[in-house]
């Protein structure tokens, strides 16, 4: 890692450098803010980092209609002024919790699965402005979220079977070029 060999590393410091994000990632019943700083100590956090991630994950809406602002909790099992969310508005906190702890190497499985194609494009716009210094990593289904994508990695099976740019694996006429042709005949 950086030249150095991964071993010199304790488990510790490189769990620090990590964060994920999983398609179905669970909210809780607790506040906005608990929600978001989730692992951290929610106590020590500011008001201002945490709006700032909820803002990153195209979540404002949420925190605007939360009658507690992040002190609103996220169901109303613990609160009759607690907030139910859609699918997306979960999404769109668990993201935020993501970009809450500013990891050097993100793993995004599917974080715009339930998002519509409007917010979609706006947080596919704040992960490439956010993350220019940092290794991030996501999964998509959709081909169109691959022109953020320095190389794209095509699995199969479990293995890698292709790795390069878009258009080299456009050239290969393989498996990504077939996918990418299925996809783009929906378009025309």
């Amino acid at each position: 890692m950086n030249g150095y060999n991964i071993k010199e590393f304790s488990i510790s410091s490189l769990r620090k450098c990590f964060d994920c994000y999983f398609q179905n990632s669970p909210n809780f019943g607790f506040t906005l803010r608990d929600n978001v700083t989730i692992g951290d100590d929610p106590y020590n956090s500011k008001d201002d980092e945490v709006i700032d991630a909820v803002k990153a994950a195209q979540a404002i809406d949420i925190l605007h209609k939360a009658p507690q602002g992040l002190d609103t909790y996220l169901t109303r099992m613990f609160s009759d002024d607690g907030m139910e969310l859609s699918d997306g508005q979960h999404q769109k906190i668990a993201l935020a919790r993501t970009f809450y702890n500013d990891r050097t190497i993100i793993l995004l499985d599917e974080p715009s699965s339930s998002l519509d194609p409007k917010a979609e494009s706006k947080l596919f716009e704040t992960i490439k402005k956010l993350c220019t210094k940092k290794t991030v990593f996501f999964t998509s289904h959709r081909l169109s979220n691959i022109n953020l994508a320095d190389r794209i990695l095509v699995l199969a099976e479990g293995k890698i079977v292709e790795n390069g740019t878009k258009e080299e694996l456009l050239k290969l006429g393989q498996c990504f070029s077939e996918l990418y042709q299925y996809q783009a005949e929906k378009f025309n």
